[in-house]
């Protein structure tokens, strides 16, 4: 199976911001299936979303954030799936985030049917573009379809 996708992000300018802004944003998505693994890669671009970075993904004024990843899964049985990808982020600011972002992360994944059960772990440096934020992560998702 095999699905792309392209996603058009527009935000609205904010009554606190002053700089010119470029307000928006792509991503571009693409997966393949085939068989027991998948395959997938997302390329984003944003500029001047936020007039501050508060949050994930933002960008302030005429800053122009570019980021790429890439991630593999594979399904060991129809209830297991392990998977692993590798993500970096980059501004054109260098004095706002002067540092490429890398992210790593692993994933494990059982279905029990109705419920799945998600472990997750993720180890990322220079977070948000700043030099030495690093830092390492881990959760466990449980979800239910209907």
């Amino acid at each position: 199976m095999f699905s792309l996708q392209k996603k058009w992000e527009k935000a609205e300018p904010s009554a606190t911001q002053t700089l010119s802004t470029d307000k928006d944003g792509t991503r571009y998505s693409i997966a393949y299936n085939f068989g027991d693994i998948t395959v997938a890669a997302d390329r984003i671009k944003l500029a001047g979303q936020l007039p501050s970075r508060l949050e994930a993904a933002s960008t302030l004024g005429n800053e122009e954030l570019k980021g790429r990843a890439y991630g593999i899964a594979y399904a060991i049985n129809k209830e297991l799936s392990i998977g692993a990808y590798k993500a970096t982020a980059e501004s054109s600011s260098k004095s706002v985030a002067p540092e490429k972002e890398k992210t790593v992360g692993y994933t494990v994944g059982y279905n029990l049917g109705a419920v799945t059960i998600q472990a997750q772990y993720k180890d990322a440096d220079n977070v948000g573009g700043v030099a030495n934020a690093d830092g390492k992560t881990g959760g466990i998702k449980v979800s239910t379809k209907f």
